[in-house]
């Protein structure tokens, strides 16, 4: 403050940079400076608090991901990402808009559906994140079962040849295109594991592997499911 009481404004400028805002806080501001940028200072702290255990939890989950699976040298492309999913959860593996959305059927069905160009994918989770591998491939590769809570695979068609995965209405992840042989049909392969303690606190991370690969296909086929969400 000065010789009146006011605050100075250099205080003022530092109260604004620690986040300040208008109305009862300016207020406060001027009746009582340091009150005010205490306050600031503590909010302000709290936020860099968070922020670094955030970023913490953050590193220590993409670890995780990248811990969850082994690389295919038989894939042509793959990539493992924490992702982040929205309202309601899931996501797509898609070449475009399916005419027949098939998300409704994949929470008839607890894991996977196709339609035309789009399979969608239910996750146990939403707003939360979620281990996700994909993997591309020009023909089947080998099924595994060990490990897995449930493993089912679906069709779907690629008139494209660039089918990648989406999350409803949010931004795609920076995930590789997954059909390696160009437009044609495909077989999506989705392998899950933790979907049943997803809700659970101190649960673990769910994790998913999604292969797709060349295959005429079409009706689903589950190849193993201990998930009592089925």
């Amino acid at each position: 403050m000065d010789s009146q009481g006011r605050p100075t404004p250099a205080a003022l400028d530092e109260w604004r940079h620690l986040g300040g805002r208008a109305g009862f806080e300016t207020v406060l501001a001027y009746l009582c400076p340091d009150v005010a940028l205490r306050q600031a200072r503590a909010a302000a702290e709290t936020r860099r608090r968070l922020e670094r255990e955030y970023q913490k939890e953050q590193a220590r989950d993409e670890a995780t991901c990248r811990r969850s699976v082994r690389r295919d040298p038989r894939a042509v492309r793959q990539k493992t990402a924490l992702v982040t999913t929205g309202e309601g959860g899931g996501y797509y593996i898609a070449d475009g808009p399916s005419p027949s959305d098939p998300f409704g059927q994949a929470i008839k069905d607890g894991l996977v559906a196709s339609s035309g160009p789009a399979a969608a994918v239910m996750t146990g989770v939403e707003n939360d994140d979620i281990c996700v591998t994909v993997r591309a491939y020009r023909k089947a590769p080998p099924l595994v079962l060990k490990g897995w809570d449930r493993v089912q695979e679906v069709g779907i068609d690629s008139p494209r040849g660039t089918a990648k995965l989406y999350m409803p209405m949010d931004t795609p992840p920076n995930l590789p295109p997954l059909t390696a042989a160009g437009p044609g049909p495909y077989r999506v392969r989705v392998h899950v594991r933790n979907r049943d303690a997803a809700d659970l606190p101190n649960s673990p991370l769910e994790i998913h592997l999604v292969q797709v690969f060349p295959g005429t296909l079409k009706k689903p086929v589950l190849h193993k499911s201990t998930d009592p969400r089925r």
